[in-house]
């Protein structure tokens, strides 16, 4: 055998230039590839599950909020009708008879109302020949009471009525409480009463 025939028949050396057979191939392509979808799958759960924590955190931030921010809306629309509606029973000029009327009503359900009218001959009388007026100053007015799914509330306020009468005037300590209920949009008064005052308070009225 010739040198030449030799090198022929001798197995090539492998000079590290090759990647692989292409039988090998497929496995190396199975080893990276293969384990992907797990991957895959993995990350788009933990992102679903990120985004459901986020949206339920901002759902119940936002419920939370607007829980509290109708509530405390309720409170000041309840502690405005109060006043407006103490005030209209409290404030009277005996010179402009039907404008205390018709205040009286403005602020207060059907039903009070209609004792204003039932009441309002013989009211106007009294004012009328007493020559009555009265201004009213409020020191605090509180919230006692607030259901807003039904609709229903009271307050209790604080006050110092000045009151003139056939020439005469004194100023006196009132504490009222106002029942209110939601007509449509606005609160109206509902009842009103004056609430005694012990003696040993009527110095420290405010």
């Amino acid at each position: 055998m010739s040198s030449d025939d030799a090198r022929a028949d001798a197995p090539e050396e492998d000079d590290g230039t090759e990647t692989g057979s292409p039988a090998e191939e497929p496995v190396a392509r199975r080893g990276v590839f293969g384990r992907q979808p797990v991957f895959v799958a993995a990350a788009i759960i933990a992102i679903v599950s990120l985004i459901a924590a986020t949206t339920f955190g901002i759902l119940w931030w936002t419920g939370s909020g607007s829980d509290e921010a109708r509530n405390a809306q309720a409170r000041d629309e309840v502690v405005a009708a109060a006043e407006n509606g103490i005030r209209a029973f409290a404030e009277v000029d005996y010179q402009h008879p039907e404008a205390y009327r018709n205040q009286q009503i403005a602020v207060s359900t059907d039903e009070l109302a209609q004792h204003v009218k039932a009441g309002w001959p013989q009211a106007r009388q009294v004012i009328v020949q007493a020559q009555r007026s009265s201004t009213i100053n409020f020191f605090a007015i509180g919230v006692e009471e607030l259901n807003s799914s039904a609709g229903t509330a009271s307050a209790i306020a604080s006050s110092e009525v000045t009151l003139s009468f056939q020439g005469q005037s004194a100023q006196l300590p009132r504490r009222w409480r106002a029942e209110l209920k939601r007509v449509g949009d606005e609160w109206k008064l509902s009842d009103i009463e004056l609430i005694p005052i012990p003696r040993t308070q009527l110095n420290t009225q405010g």
